[in-house]
């Protein structure tokens, strides 16, 4: 038997394990919580226990991923923000593409970006019909397993199965108890099956071909160092093209010196809050969506031309630098509208997102201006996880309600905002807190509101599979204040 061959035989049953335990938990038809984090463990153990049996040890770079990809999935266990979770998934997802693509970017020498873009290609491809290539190698023609154990078991179901039918019919027909028994076995809800059925097989099926493509797929011999001429820049080039675009950023800090960092001089001669700090934020979203992603293709395409290499590093440099003064006052900009108005949801992400773009623009000069690139693209990931952890610290929806109580005063305290956190968890504790100090009006109202998501819970969320720490706990708070929430609430006023 092939390795290959023998492979299949230890994936097959470690697939179709984790696709009938990820149902078991309730990952296709719960609220994700505890069991996310259990399935994403055992996953985890298995691909080491794997990589061991199969003496092919995990590479160091995977660990880190599997280490990424628990830690997002912890935060279903602990925190209920939407948003949060949303990009939480998202390092999940990332974090796996790499790992199941591990050996095509060690072996076609890809890092970086181009590693990045090929990971998600050979992901995709792998999961969709990784599973064929597995299928073509079960050894269903080796002799010692057809005629030695799956021929005899398939012979037995196959003549087996017409007699227990058979008899068991008479059986039926001749007592009323056995017949009701015999009913009840074969009283199955088709559609109940199908649904689980269906996504077992399914879950089996893409963890198959991803196990297919991490430790036996053939990997082709394919070049990506080869490129038209078209694709490489020469100094002439890299000098026109960042010289002109430091010149045009330079203009840009100089004319606006005194709008970037005018404050409230600004504010006080007719600027608004929300027209200084929306300003700055669409700064930001042009520095983030053109500026480092320009960098990269720069990098990229002069690799193969030392002599234009140390000229893009310093006007790369340079160009960094007066955009950090742009980032720099996006950031003292949104602080401003955040003391002025309050916190948001929106605000808080905003926040974070320029953080982690601040954090990637160093990342950028330590690596890519230091011919290290092939850093760059895993750095940023953990950048961002180091953010997502740092939100998940700051419990965003509870600091949301605690800082513009504290901040704001009960007289500008945006009841209607409060009340549409009701249903996050993560907020209820906060919300409960302040309550009392709100005007009736508007504590009548988000008391109503917590009633309504906390004190009667769905079977869904009372699953153990689904436990959450915020959600428990919120549950707990809403109970332990019921009679006093049911005496001060009221009919929800939609214009609130």
């Amino acid at each position: 038997m092939s390795r290959q061959q023998r492979l299949v035989l230890a994936l097959l049953p470690v697939a179709f394990g984790l696709g009938l335990i990820a149902d078991l938990i309730g990952l296709f038809h719960q609220a994700w919580g505890i069991n996310f984090g259990l399935w994403t463990l055992l996953s985890s153990v298995a691909i080491i226990g794997l990589g061991f049996k199969q003496d092919q040890p995990l590479a160091k770079e995977t660990w880190l991923w599997l280490g990424i990809a628990n830690l997002a999935s912890l935060g279903f266990f602990v925190r209920d923000n939407e948003a949060l979770l949303v990009w939480l998934g998202l390092c999940w997802v990332l974090a796996w593409m790499l790992i199941f693509t591990q050996p095509y970017r060690a072996h076609w020498r890809l890092d970086s970006i181009r590693g990045w873009i090929v990971s998600g290609v050979v992901a995709g491809l792998g999961a969709a019909f990784g599973s064929f290539g597995a299928a073509l190698n079960i050894p269903l023609r080796s002799g010692k397993v057809t005629s030695s154990k799956l021929r005899p078991i398939l012979i037995g179901l196959g003549l087996a199965l017409p007699l227990l039918c058979i008899f068991g019919g008479l059986f039926a027909s001749a007592d009323a108890v056995f017949e009701n028994i015999f009913a009840d076995l074969f009283n199955w809800n088709l559609d109940w099956l199908f649904e689980h059925v269906f996504m077992v097989l399914f879950a089996t099926w893409a963890i198959l071909g991803c196990g297919w493509i991490l430790f036996a797929s053939p990997k082709p011999e394919i070049s990506f160092s080869e490129r038209p001429s078209l694709f490489n820049l020469g100094k002439v080039e890299v000098g026109i093209i960042l010289g002109l675009l430091n010149a045009l950023f330079g203009l840009f800090v100089i004319i606006q010196i005194r709008y970037l960092f005018g404050g409230e001089q600004q504010i006080a001669e007719g600027i608004t809050y929300a027209d200084y700090a929306r300003r700055g934020f669409f700064e930001l979203v042009t520095v983030a969506l053109l500026v480092l992603p320009t960098l990269l293709l720069g990098s990229w395409l002069i690799e193969q031309r030392a002599e234009a290499q140390p000229l893009f590093r310093v006007l790369a440099l340079v160009l960094l630098v007066q955009v950090g003064i742009v980032l720099a006052s996006a950031v003292s900009r949104m602080l401003l509208y955040i003391d002025a108005y309050g916190l948001t949801e929106s605000r808080i992400q905003a926040t974070a997102l320029m953080i982690w773009i601040v954090l990637v623009a160093l990342w950028f000069v330590a690596t890519v201006l230091r011919q290290r690139g092939q850093y760059f693209a895993n750095g940023a990931l953990v950048a961002a996880m180091l953010v997502l952890i740092g939100l998940l610290m700051l419990n965003p929806s509870n600091y949301i309600v605690r800082y513009n109580a504290s901040h704001r005063g009960v007289d500008s305290f945006d009841g209607y905002y409060v009340g549409s956190l009701a249903d996050d968890a993560d907020a209820v504790p906060a919300i409960i807190d302040v309550l009392p100090s709100l005007p009736a009006e508007q504590s009548c109202q988000i008391a109503t509101q917590l009633l309504g998501y906390w004190n009667n819970p769905d079977e869904t969320d009372a699953d153990w599979r689904s436990t959450n720490l915020s959600r428990n706990k919120a549950r707990e708070l809403v109970r332990q204040h019921a009679q006093n929430l049911t005496q001060i609430s009221c009919p929800i006023d939609r214009s609130m």
